[in-house]
């Protein structure tokens, strides 16, 4: 090849740069190293003189060409370790070692570095680029040592002829190398961090001793380039750091005698992965590690000299674009090694200190210059990221609490030392940060596509928002920071300057930012900011107003009191400003509609109480509709959406923004004032139809039709029209589903089918999604099935495939060839995100392989979500209808489990998979199935419930949403299953499941159990205000944090307890083998989470139930153990389940194990506790005074039990008083609140009476009430009584008919409630 062929790659022709790219690529990989290594060189292999002339022929372009393909090249003779033999691997590694020299004699060459310092940078990559190849080429041992027979890294011989280089007459070197000597340490850190560690080692500090030779050389350098030299030294102490943390974790990680591709695998994720492998909160300072000397030593002596330099760049003695950046990147790469090397700062307090004031003063430089324009932002954004980074990581964050001096200067400043508080230089930056022209931002037509609350020129202040929440958050919560904002806050709301728009603005947005980082704290304030923000809506300036709403959503959704005690005030400023002229206002007061709702919602899911939170609404829904009816859904304004030609196109884009918006937010309504909603349906939801069908045609064969709209002849303009349709279509759907009409709804649900169905055909066959959106299609189509339930039967056939369709397909995610420039601007491993197109990319440089991208199709993600969802919503509404389509629903859904690129694909599968598991159980018991294991819901369960499993152990521990759900899900299917069972094989304790898939899954459980354990471990600590000082906000987090991880804990444990009750006497081995171990020892141990015993505690009650009566005796006197250490302790809310739960294995022992009661030397203490709470039931008049019931009610079945249904037992106990227990039992029947026991206790009541224990005619009235309420229930469907008890009651009745005084049965009837009146009637007549 010549040297013509690589210019022709530059060539803007097209044909020409294909014919060079083909030649080029016909090339064996090693001739093209070759031919490139002889382009660098200006000499080919067979040129015997030692004459040199670098890039001989080549442009400067090409030069830089030369060393492009040269490094991509070398990258890939370093990925061949993947499949290469030994011999091939030598021969790579002769050939790297092999160019090393050329190219380090034409990096220092000075002639190339004084033509184009670039390309000396470039060569410097392809140096770094030689000796990471090397260090993956090496992984394979027999090549290293046939290479080196005494077993030494070519690596890192590679870097320290890097080294030696580097430090020969570094004085005489001229000035544009020695600043690429820095930019080449740098590179060789990051590439090869574990070669340039060791080299670094065995040349005796070599790395630092080439810094120190070098700082001594430019001390007479011009100011001009201190600063750049002087930033490059601090990358380069930062980056050795972190290679030395890599290289420490890769010699513990490497895997010994591993394959090539595993080998080369772990080595592409320590070098890549390893700054990312621990979320913030887990980052510790080790005090032993070479990061933490290495900041002790480096770093201490360079900060003085930095901040000298930096002031005089900030004092204008050298301002320029270049030094600024300088600046810049010095503080970005303080972020970067705060999270991923905090020992090299922690390390020693002192120096860190130091590196906080450095950073506070450049934090301050943006002070001087109120506008948004100033460059200083730039600087002080950064150094605010920096200390943001600091106080998100809690070893670094506790030195800066801790120093006083510091932590004082971070909060309240330090003039002394030019220092301003943190807190009032965002603040100034979230106030004068936005764009000064709030004409233009109030012209600009509202979007889908653009975030409300982005605005092109308020970068800075968005920024700045971000990092003061991070700072009111973490700087001691509201108590420490209030005192400094709420003034701030208090001036700008009654400015009168010229700038008072952009102050009030400012003001609410501050506001904004406490509500949002600091909730619990801000709670006494939040009714001034409330005041404020209703007065601000009316603001003349729509920048003011929109602020002002934003405000009140952020107060709304967070507030529960307020949104109750002051509803109509929020609602009412809000719904004024549903019309108003600036469309990004108009459409910013529906989503805060939406906010309200949102929070109802949620309050709602909490406490399960609808009527409240109608309350809040009621009285504003009529003037709250009829803004919507007279606005945004009024028919003039959907004309104008329709894009006729009279109005503007740009009028009519952010009019369809503003009426997507109001429709969604009339849905909001619909389906938190439900039934309420009715009166207005027929004048809303025509209109949303109108809004579901404008430039839409099906006729009546089911062609579509789009006609053509004024407006949309842009790509945002059609992206607009589709979004508002699908809106519509949805919030239609919701509406019915919220009214609960079907009369009402019916007519519009057929045709909701009716333009759902033509579409879903449409794009089967075209893949077109423009006319409405699919998901938006079938989420309406799954609430429409919710209504219509088995009517909507036929129409599955139609609907289910395209379900289907998106779950089945394959994941849109590859690996694509990206190149250096992809790699600019953004962090190793941070995505990129492009709204047009839903593809979202991340970018490596990974050794041997190049600049690689993952890319994810987001949008085709978020389609599965959907699918899956409706899935759900049809599988809940039709029942065992649906059971026909469960096998295939089914295999559709199970990989989406362990689907790697999203959790909530993950979740949303799993939760699908519930509702169509018990369609499936529910429509074999209905056809007579008389085997679990012959039927689909048998023969599915252990693949579903072992992938749930499986997947919450590999969850992130972090994700206690997806965790909970996982959980959640697996729990519901193993009790259907147990359902299952017991109904068709109950008197068979077979399942026939696999024992061994069967242990896998509990295994797996048992693994999560203990992560679970660990975390709430870990929680537990941090609300332990002898160990941590937290906030208020921080507290409630944590409480919050932990309650999620007791359910998770909860539906664990439920999960191997429902596969234990299934299998019964299967189980045994099991249980001995592995649950038994694990839950054992949190019987005994006094300081163990309480949730932990409430978990061993519940499995050993299910065992000694459901494992036979041999079982029962086995682990009994385990139990009896436990409970006897902790069964008296006080009763308070956290261990109340402990206390039901001990008290019903006691009820469970009596039942199954009784002779271990008889040798237990704590029978009385037990016997004592349980006549103690059984009093309490005894002696209330009813059972709603009684404050656990459940809890009164297992004591009395125990004593029962113990001393009333088993005879043989210890019922001759001293100090036990037979009648009293017989009277105890009489006065808390009926059992109600576990059916169980309830049939277990009301039989043995019957045999009482039958056994003459209990006299018919003695006891006529507490009996004939006791039956009454148990007759009520059983009307009502309450299995509390079985049949065979039920005809034994009606007997007994019968008889009291005959044998009690006429006047004692009506007396006593009559006094009942009309419920039992009329239960004893049915049970007579029925039985």
């Amino acid at each position: 090849m010549q040297s013509e062929i690589l210019e022709a790659l530059l060539c803007p022709d097209g044909n020409i740069r294909s014919l060079a790219e083909a030649k080029y690529e016909e090339t064996p990989l090693t001739s093209r190293v070759l031919w490139l290594m002889s382009l660098v060189t200006g000499r080919s292999e067979s040129d015997s003189d030692d004459s040199k002339i670098y890039f001989l022929n080549l442009s400067n372009a090409g030069a830089r060409m030369c060393c492009v393909l040269l490094r991509r090249e070398v990258r890939t003779v370093g990925g061949c370790v993947r499949n290469s033999t030994v011999e091939e691997v030598s021969e790579s590694i002769d050939m790297l070692r092999s160019i090393l020299g050329p190219l380090l004699d034409a990096w220092q060459e000075p002639n190339v570095s004084s033509q184009d310092s670039g390309v000396t940078r470039l060569i410097g990559h392809v140096i770094a680029e030689v000796c990471s190849s090397l260090s993956l080429l090496e992984l394979i041992s027999e090549a290293s040592q046939k290479i080196n027979g005494n077993g030494s890294s070519c690596a890192v011989e590679a870097v320290l002829q890097v080294l030696a280089t580097l430090a020969k007459d570094i004085t005489t070197q001229v000035e544009p190398l020695r600043i690429q000597l820095l930019y080449l340490l740098s590179t060789l850190a990051q590439r090869c961090p574990s070669a340039l560690w060791h080299a670094h080692i065995l040349s005796n500090n070599g790395v630092f001793h080439i810094i120190h030779m070098y700082s001594i050389s430019f001390s007479n350098d011009s100011d001009s380039r201190k600063c750049l030299l002087l930033v490059s030294i601090f990358d380069v102490i930062c980056q050795v750091a972190i290679a030395s943390q890599i290289a420490i974790q890769q010699e513990k990680e490497q895997p010994h005698g591993s394959s090539n591709k595993n080998a080369y695998l772990q080595a592409i994720k320590m070098q890549n992965n390893f700054l990312n492998s621990k979320p913030l909160y887990e980052l510790n300072i080790d005090a032993n590690s070479p990061a933490t000397n290495i900041g002790k030593e480096y770093l201490g002596p360079i900060l003085p000299v930095l901040m000298t330099e930096f002031n005089n760049v900030i004092n204008n003695q050298l301002q320029n674009d270049a030094s600024y950046e300088q600046i810049r990147s010095f503080l970005e790469c303080v972020s970067h090694t705060a999270t991923t090397s905090p020992s090299l700062f922690g390390g020693d307090s002192a120096t860190f200190c130091q590196l906080v004031n450095l950073i506070l003063c450049l934090a301050k430089s943006c002070e001087s210059n109120l506008s948004c324009d100033n460059p200083l932002n730039v600087i002080a954004l950064a150094a605010l990221e920096a200390m943001s980074s600091f106080l998100q990581i809690p070893c670094l964050r506790e030195i800066i609490l801790n120093s006083p001096l510091v932590f004082s200067a971070c909060l309240h400043g330090d003039p002394n030392n030019n220092i301003s508080s943190i807190i009032s230089c965002c603040a100034q930056l979230v106030v004068y940060g936005v764009d000064e022209d709030f004409s233009e931002w109030e012209n600009e037509p509202a979007t889908l596509q653009d975030d409300p609350l982005w605005w092109e020129g308020d970068e800075t202040s968005s920024h700045a928002s971000s990092l003061l929440e991070t700072f009111l958050k973490q700087l001691g919560g509201g108590l420490q920071t209030f005192p400094l904002i709420l003034p701030i806050v208090e001036r700008l709301l009654v400015s009168k300057s010229n700038n008072s728009w952009r102050e009030e603005r400012g003001a609410l947005a501050l506001l904004s930012n406490c509500i949002t980082a600091v909730p619990v704290a801000f709670t006494q304030y939040v009714n001034v900011a409330l005041q404020a923000a209703i007065q601000k809506c009316q603001n003349t300036c729509v920048r003011v107003s929109f602020e002002a709403v934003d405000l009140l959503a952020k107060i709304s959704s967070s507030y529960h009191d307020i949104r109750q005690n002051h509803a109509s005030h929020i609602l009412e400023a809000v719904s004024s400003l549903i019309s108003s002229r600036c469309t990004r206002v108009s459409a910013h007061a529906s989503l805060a509609i939406i906010s309200f709702c949102q929070g109802e919602l949620e309050e709602d899911s909490l406490n399960g109480n609808e009527s409240e939170n109608q309350c809040s609404l009621l009285p504003s829904l009529n003037a709250l509709l009829n803004s919507f009816i007279n606005g945004p859904i009024s028919d003039s304004f959907l004309e104008i959406c329709k894009g006729s030609d009279s109005h503007v196109p740009d009028a009519a884009t952010g009019n369809i923004a503003v009426t997507t918006h109001a429709v969604s937010a009339v849905a909001c309504l619909a389906t938190i004032t439900q039934s309420a909603f009715e009166p207005y349906y027929s004048y809303i939801v025509p209109k949303l139809l109108v809004c579901a069908g404008i430039g839409l045609n099906i006729d009546q064969s089911g062609k579509i039709n789009q006609f053509h709209i004024p407006i949309a002849d842009t790509s945002i303009a059609r992206h607009e029209i589709v979004t508002l349709r699908g809106a519509a279509v949805e919030a239609v759907s919701i509406i019915g589903q919220a009214i609960n009409s079907e009369e009402m709804f019916r007519p519009d649900a057929e045709k909701i089918i009716s333009i759902a169905l033509p579409i879903l055909h449409h794009c089967s066959h075209t893949n077109d999604d423009s006319i409405i959106p699919i998901n938006k299609i079938l989420a309406a189509l799954a609430r429409t099935a919710t209504t219509m339930e088995t009517d909507y039967l036929p129409y599955v056939p139609s609907v289910l495939p395209h379900i289907l369709k998106r779950l089945d397909e394959n994941a849109d995610v590859s690996f694509q060839d990206g190149n250096e420039d992809d790699l600019e601007g953004i962090n190793q491993g941070e995505s990129n995100y492009d709204e047009d197109t839903g593809i979202e990319t991340f970018t490596l440089a990974l050794p041997g392989m190049g600049v690689k991208k993952l890319v994810l199709n987001t949008t085709q993600i978020q389609e599965k979500t959907m699918a899956a969802r409706a899935l759900y919503e049809h599988a809940n509404a039709l029942g065992s209808s649906f059971a026909p389509y469960a096998e295939q629903c089914i295999k559709s859904l199970c990989p989406l489990i362990v689907f790697p690129y999203s959790s909530e694909v993950r979740t949303t599968a799993a939760q699908a998979l519930v509702p169509i598991f018990n369609a499936a159980s529910n429509y074999s018991l209905e056809q007579g199935s008389k085997s679990f294991r012959q039927t689909l819901p048998g023969t599915a369960f252990l693949s579903i419930v072992s992938s749930l499993a499986k997947q919450m152990k590999e969850e992130d521990g972090s994700d206690a949403e997806a965790l909970f759900i996982l959980a959640d899900c697996a729990s519901e299917i193993c009790y259907s299953s147990f359902k299952h069972v017991k109904e068709v094989e109950d008197q068979l304790f077979s399942t026939d499941l696999n024992c061994i898939e069967t242990e896998t899954f509990v295994s797996y459980l048992i693994s999560s159990v203990n992560a679970c354990l660990m975390r709430r471990d870990s929680i537990l600590k941090k609300l332990d205000p002898d160990l941590f000082n937290t906030d208020e906000d921080q507290k409630s987090e944590l409480e919050r944090v932990l309650e999620m991880e007791q359910n998770i804990l909860g539906e664990l444990v439920n999960s191997i307890g429902y596969t234990l009750k299934m299998m019964r006497y299967e189980f045994i081995s099991i249980f001995k083998k592995i649950v038994q171990p694990a839950f054992c020892k949190f019987l005994l141990e006094k300081e163990c989470d309480v949730r932990a015993r409430v978990a061993s505690v519940c499995l050993y009650d299910d065992f000694i139930e459901y494992c036979g009566p041999t079982a029962a005796s086995e682990f009994s006197p385990e139990l009896l153990m436990g409970i006897y250490h902790y069964v008296g302790e006080k009763f308070d809310e956290d261990n109340a389940d402990l206390k039901r739960a001990s008290v019903y294995g006691f009820f469970q022992i009596a039942r199954n194990a009784p002779q271990c009661l008889m040798s237990h030397s704590s029978i009385e203490v037990l016997v004592k506790y349980l006549l103690e709470i059984a009093r309490i039931g005894a002696n209330a008049s009813k059972k709603e005074e009684i404050d656990d019931v459940c809890l009164v009610e297992y004591s009395t079945s125990a004593l029962a039990t113990l001393f009333l249904f088993d005879t043989q037992s210890i019922s001759q106990m001293k100090n036990v008083d037979l009648l009293e227990v017989l009277q105890i039992f009489l006065a808390n029947l009926p059992i109600v609140e576990d059916e169980d026991v309830a049939q277990f206790c009301h039989l043995n009541l019957c045999k009482l009476i039958e056994g003459g224990r209990i006299n018919l005619t003695q006891d006529a009235s507490i009996l004939l009430r006791v039956f009454g309420e148990i007759a009520a229930a059983v009307v009502e469907g309450e299995q509390i009584a079985n049949p065979h008890t039920c005809v034994l009651i009606a007997n007994f009745l019968k008889e009291m008919q005959k044998q009690v005084p006429d006047h004692v049965m009506k007396e006593t009837f009559s006094s009942m409630p009309p419920s039992s009146q009329s239960g004893i009637q049915s049970l007579i007549s029925t039985y």
